[in-house]
């Protein structure tokens, strides 16, 4: 699933983020920034006074925040080459629609990735990078700081 304003938009509105183990598999997760609550697939950064409890969560932090930029210009790049993207709305009225869009993300996917491996001379530095919206969502129980310190573990390794 791709992290963005109109991706969140459908996620909420299609329980992906109610019921994340229909659509996601056990060492799959999204990267979410710190206006996100942490959750079973939603993974985000250590916040205050966390970060300063040790160089692990700092650097972890780091690491996190460098995959979100490559997702965030990855993004903008995408919107950038098909820009039918951009008018995407948050909101969704029925799964018609949420079907429909479903189908519109995974074919300009698929032909951006075959341009790409393709050589084609479309040049992604005309595109605009567009800054992500952060959403707060309800904090969940000490299980998820437990998954992330998994995740942390095997990351700095």
């Amino acid at each position: 699933m791709l992290t963005s304003p109109w991706a969140e938009g459908l996620a909420v509105c299609h329980g992906i983020y109610k019921y994340p183990l229909d659509h996601f598999s056990e060492n799959e997760y999204i990267l979410g920034d710190s206006g996100y609550a942490l959750s079973k697939r939603l993974l985000t950064p250590y916040k205050e006074p966390a970060i300063r409890a040790n160089d692990e969560n700092k650097t972890f932090n780091q690491l996190h925040s460098s995959a979100r930029v490559a997702i965030e210009n990855t993004f903008g790049i995408w919107k950038g080459r098909w820009r039918y993207l951009k008018g995407i709305p948050l909101q969704l009225r029925n799964d018609n629609e949420f079907h429909y869009l479903n189908r519109i993300v995974k074919a300009t996917a698929v032909l951006h990735n075959f341009l790409l491996v393709n050589n084609d001379d479309w040049d992604p530095k005309t595109s605009s990078i567009e800054q992500e919206d952060t959403v707060s969502n309800e904090l969940e129980t000490h299980d998820v700081n437990l998954w992330r310190e998994s995740i942390k573990t095997i990351i700095l390794q």
